[in-house]
């Protein structure tokens, strides 16, 4: 029998506030480890919130002290190169072993996926909201359903209208989805306004994924579908 996980999320920056303060033109509110939070709450698993301050030493304290308690870490922030990206020389001075950093698509490209000798699991998410959001439903869930020993059924949909998209990377476009009269599911492309548009995912039923080394999608393609509905 499988036991679920004891998960902790993380948020990472001095500029970030909780949703129930009134940011400052500088900050921004900690809203990713909420929606993180609700998403795994959908789940079925219940995890803990807390924040790091960009200092490399309570860092280092604050996540000594919860690799004694927790399971799974889930990061957002502090996985680029910015100068207080500290976390992944944080986890590296804790003996947690990077298995790979940054991947080839967008959004979500400076994820970052460790383990330590304990069998800790740390998901180190971007910080920009679509991009963490991403990464949760195509890698945290994907581990917990191989840990599990559950499974996400694999869903595939016909584009509506062409698309464009130039970087060599694999695309997760967000997309809504339409119902045609012979059954048929097709899904329409909604850029939006990047990665940190969060608010966009309201318009929007799950991620398109459109494969790497193409430049040209055309309208009635099929390609995989990753709903982030509960009620799809």
């Amino acid at each position: 029998m499988h036991q679920l996980p004891k998960m902790v999320i993380f948020s990472t920056g001095d500029e970030l506030v909780d949703v129930h303060e009134t940011p400052m033109q500088h900050q921004i509110r900690r809203s990713n480890v909420y929606g993180i939070q609700a998403t795994l709450k959908e789940w079925g698993i219940t995890a803990d919130l807390h924040h790091l301050k960009d200092d490399k030493s309570s860092m280092l304290t604050e996540i000594s002290t919860a690799l004694e308690t927790y399971d799974v870490f889930v990061f957002t922030g502090g996985v680029s190169k910015g100068k207080f990206d500290y976390l992944p020389k944080v986890l590296e001075e804790l003996n947690v072993t990077k298995h790979f950093h940054k991947i080839q698509q967008r959004p979500g490209k400076p994820f970052w996926f460790g383990s330590n000798a304990d069998g800790k699991k740390v998901f180190a998410l971007p910080g920009n909201p679509v991009s963490s959001f991403v990464c949760v439903y195509m890698y945290l869930r994907f581990w917990l359903n191989k840990s599990l020993g559950t499974t996400s059924e694999v869903h595939y949909v016909k584009l509506k209208d062409d698309i464009h998209f130039l970087p060599d990377l694999v695309y997760f476009l967000e997309a809504k989805l339409e119902s045609l009269p012979d059954g048929t599911l097709v899904a329409e492309g909604i850029k939006g306004n990047g990665s940190g548009d969060f608010a966009n995912l309201v318009k929007t039923d799950g991620f398109l994924i459109l494969p790497q080394k193409k430049q040209q999608f055309f309208a009635n393609d099929v390609y995989p579908f990753v709903p982030y509905r509960a009620n799809w």
